[in-house]
C-alpha cells in the first residue's frame, strides 16, 4: 500500500522538536472538542527559503471554514514573525482545497505533475504563491 505507515507517522512526530527550534517547520492539530480532526502547518528546507504551508481535515469536517481559519491563524503568526512569502498547492481534482488558498491570498504559480503519497502516483497539482 501507498498509505503513509505508523512508522513514518512515528517519525514525523518525532522531528517536531527539532523543526521548531531550527525555524524549518511549525505544525499545529486542529481540534474540536479535543478531538483530532486535521492539521495544519508551514515547513521549509531552509531558513532562507518561504514556507510552504500544509493541511489536512478529516471529510466529516469538509465545509465548514475550519481550515481557512487555522491556515489563517498560522499564517498571522508567521507574519507576525517577520516572515512574508509563503507558497502551497493543491491537485487539481480537489479544487476546494484551491479554494482555501483563494480566500488567503494565494495566487496561481504554476502547474505541474506532483507525487500524492496517499495514492501512490503524480498527479496534477497546482502551485500557488503568497507574498504579503
Amino acid at each position: 500500500s501507498a498509505d503513509q505507515t505508523h512508522a513514518q507517522t512515528l517519525a514525523w512526530i518525532a522531528g517536531h522538536d527539532a523543526g521548531r527550534t531550527a525555524d524549518t517547520a511549525h505544525p499545529y492539530a486542529i481540534t474540536v472538542n479535543d478531538e483530532l480532526i486535521g492539521m495544519t502547518g508551514a515547513h521549509r528546507d531552509d531558513t532562507y527559503v518561504p514556507f510552504e504551508i500544509g493541511y489536512w481535515l478529516s471529510p466529516d469536517q469538509w465545509g465548514k471554514g475550519l481550515v481557512t481559519e487555522a491556515v489563517s491563524v498560522l499564517l498571522k503568526w508567521l507574519s507576525m514573525r517577520g516572515q512574508r512569502a509563503f507558497v502551497s498547492g493543491y491537485f487539481a481534482d480537489n479544487p476546494a482545497s484551491g479554494r482555501v488558498l483563494d480566500k488567503l491570498g494565494f495566487l496561481k504559480a504554476g502547474r505541474r505533475k506532483a507525487f500524492c503519497l496517499g495514492r501512490g502516483e503524480s498527479v496534477e497539482h497546482y502551485d500557488m504563491a503568497r507574498i504579503a
